[in-house]
Parts: structure tokens; C-alpha cells; sequence
């Protein structure tokens, strides 16, 4: 089994109650993997291996994207729904 770690960081509405997280990987085997593999990571580790409901519970995730997945050229492997 790999180790990997997953971080959130809050964030926080006008009235500092939490809108949503941003979720964060961190390879420490590899501390400066490329974008690509982050994205990839985070969304298939905070969801598959952790458990999305567990790090964000009812509140909004927030995850950075590389361009590759924002125009298309990787596909997010999850519905926009799921939650």
C-alpha cells in the first residue's frame, strides 16, 4: 500500500462560517510530481482510498485543475453530482 497524504484547507464565507474545502495531495515520496498527477491523486484518493463525506462531510470540495482537465484533455472520473 502507498502512502499519501491528503490535507484540507477551509474555506470560509463573508460571515467566516466553512463554505467548502480545498482538498491538497502530497506525494512524500515524490514532493514535486507534475499537475497532472496531483489532480489525478486528490480526486481519486479523496474519494476512493479516504472517503470524500469523510474529509468534506455536507460542505463543497474544492480542487485546483490543471488545464488538461479543464479543457478536456483528461476526463474527471467522477459525475458532478456525486457527493
Amino acid at each position: 500500500m502507498s502512502q499519501f497524504m491528503v490535507g484540507r484547507q477551509p474555506i470560509f464565507d463573508a460571515k467566516l462560517g466553512v463554505r467548502g474545502y480545498e482538498l491538497l495531495f502530497r506525494d512524500p515520496v515524490d514532493p514535486r510530481p507534475n499537475g497532472d498527477k496531483m489532480t489525478t491523486d486528490v480526486l481519486v484518493r479523496a474519494d476512493l482510498d479516504v472517503g470524500l463525506a469523510g474529509l468534506v462531510g455536507t460542505k463543497l470540495a474544492f480542487i485546483n485543475a490543471t488545464r488538461s482537465f479543464l479543457v478536456g484533455a483528461h476526463k474527471v472520473p467522477f459525475s458532478r453530482a456525486k457527493r
